[in-house]
């Protein structure tokens, strides 16, 4: 994992300036600075994960609807990586189904306020909603 993400910083150039937050995207969210061009949250699902080992899925609710209001807040555009769990069977274990269930939620929610919402699907973007507003949250 190490060497994957010296690979990707290497890769993304000196033009970006990246956050790497665990747990309180909320709060990055609202201290962006004004001269920002906008956001690319990679990944939504891993930030879910954060939440639900390190702190339990007590603090789901809040760090999603923290998540939520910092979201339909910011005058930033907004691009959302997620994945998409739930679309295979079952999983045979709790903490498996636990995890698919609040990533359903989570990607439910986000949808609901995003103006642009794109599966991808071996390469090939198929739009889901494509609502036109001056700000955008695109999820993808």
């Amino acid at each position: 994992m190490t060497e994957r993400i010296a690979r990707h910083r290497l890769s993304r150039g000196p033009q970006w300036t990246c956050v790497e937050e665990p747990l309180d995207i909320a709060g990055v969210l609202e201290n962006l600075p004004s001269g920002a061009d906008g956001v690319l949250l990679d990944c939504v699902t891993l930030w879910l994960c954060n939440v639900l080992m390190k702190e339990g899925s007590s603090s789901f609710e809040p760090r999603k609807n923290a998540l939520l209001d910092a979201l339909k807040k910011t005058r930033h555009e907004v691009i959302i990586v997620g994945n998409e769990v739930g679309m295979g069977i079952v999983p045979d274990n709790e903490l498996s189904r636990e995890f698919r269930d609040y990533a359903g939620w989570l990607n439910q929610a986000i949808a609901g306020i995003a103006d642009k919402v794109v599966l991808v699907v071996a390469g090939i973007p198929i739009a889901l909603k494509n609502k036109s507003k001056r700000k955008t949250v695109k999820y993808v």
